[in-house]
């Protein structure tokens, strides 16, 4: 009972991790916007007020000049548009405002450029990071709280998608019984498929062409946000788009990363192994002294090297084996002897000769004529399979046959 109670206990308690960080990421999100708001607003109300005096005092002035000098038309016209660029230049808000004042004969505008909405949109972008660049702060302490703000947000952000990620790469791969192609594949064509469904979708509600709408939504994903195209659609719809999708790249790259870095390290740990086993390979030739006449048969080095993945040889035991090497004199004899001979605790049976030049037998036994053969692997080659390796075979069941020449 108490074990079924802690169990509940640590689903509630992860539940409450994760929905936490996303309640703390969303709050970030929407605290910082209205900071942003308080901040930005009263300076952009009174840029616009500024600006639409500035409009009316040129308008004003260029009316009285060419009344009074009409011939001087194309002289007042310059003027009058350099010091309307020179308007635009210095103050951040007199493009928009101008722009509006022709949409309301000239009278000041009531709409503002940073709204709730538009705000939520800039920290959504800020912390993604797809920063847009269609609106931004233009005071001095609005654009430092954006330092901090975003050293704060990004790494919460980031985390909190990493960690939604997480969750949705489990939930698949627990669907998918721990296999790691299937998951690897959809991801990867959802991130190609994503960008054009978002294309299609902008091009549908928007009128944008569908190679702009996908080239938006490209950018987007990505965390590129040119901010050259915006479409017009709702904030809410295109924050949810932007986090869906990066959540999405970050799960693609992921998993992709993650294959590819295990099939390298597999091929690494593999040639590992085949460098091992050939210098064994080499130290076991060399302590059959092969050059002094003692041959080994294409068949028994061809069963040396399926087993010798196996064997944990020691360099003392190598040393040990060429002191048997030399005792091979008549010719044509036939022994059987053990594998364990070539790899760790053997039975080795060497003929000699007698006074009167019969073939004998001198047998060297080990200690532990008994082996246990445990492959030399990483937990990272069976992390996803439940393999038995260990096998007993004792030294009398199998035999290498020697011959002398």
């Amino acid at each position: 009972m108490s074990f079924l109670i802690f169990q509940h206990l640590q689903r509630v308690r992860s539940v409450f991790l994760h929905v936490g960080l996303v309640t703390l990421c969303v709050s970030y999100i929407l605290i910082g916007a209205q900071v942003f708001l308080l901040i930005e607003r009263p300076v952009e109300q009174r840029a616009k007020e500024m600006a639409a005096m500035r409009f009316h005092q040129m308008k004003e002035d260029f009316i009285s000049n060419l009344s009074a000098n009409p011939k001087d038309f194309d002289r007042l016209i310059d003027e009058y548009t350099r010091e309307m660029f020179r308007i635009f230049e210095q103050e951040p808000y007199a493009g928009n405002t101008f722009e509006l004042m022709e949409k309301t004969n000239f009278s000041i505008p009531q709409e503002n450029q940073w709204t709730f909405a538009s705000a939520v949109l800039f920290t959504s972008t800020t912390v993604i990071p797809v920063g847009y660049g269609f609106i931004a702060p233009s005071t001095s302490l609005g654009r430092a709280f954006v330092i901090i703000y975003g050293m704060i947000g990004i790494p919460l952000a980031l985390v909190t998608m990493a960690d939604a990620g997480k969750f949705l790469s489990k939930f698949v791969l627990d669907f998918f019984e721990e296999s790691l192609v299937i998951p690897t594949i959809m991801f990867v064509s959802f991130l190609v498929v994503y960008p054009l469904l978002g294309g299609i979708i902008f091009n549908f509600f928007t009128g944008m062409s569908i190679l702009d709408a996908i080239y938006f939504s490209l950018t987007s994903i990505f965390t590129i946000g040119f901010g050259d195209i915006m479409p017009d659609v709702g904030v809410l719809s295109l924050v949810a788009f932007n986090i869906i999708g990066v959540i999405l790249v970050t799960i693609s790259v992921e998993w992709v990363a993650a294959e590819a870095i295990n099939h390298v390290h597999y091929m690494g740990r593999q040639v590992g192994r085949a460098r091992l086993l050939a210098e064994k390979m080499i130290h076991i030739a060399q302590s059959l002294s092969v050059n002094k006449g003692i041959g080994a048969g294409m068949t028994q080095l061809h069963a040396l090297a399926k087993f010798g993945m196996f064997a944990k040889n020691s360099e003392e035991s190598l040393e040990k084996k060429k002191s048997f090497c030399g005792c091979f004199q008549s010719e044509k004899y036939k022994q059987k002897n053990s594998l364990a001979a070539f790899l760790q605790n053997y039975a080795f049976e060497t003929p000699t000769a007698n006074h009167q030049g019969q073939p004998t037998t001198v047998q060297f036994i080990h200690e532990q004529p008994k082996i246990a053969f445990e492959p030399d692997l990483d937990d990272e080659d069976f992390q996803y399979m439940d393999h038995g390796v260990s096998t007993d075979i004792r030294a009398s069941a199998l035999h290498l046959n020697l011959y002398d020449f």
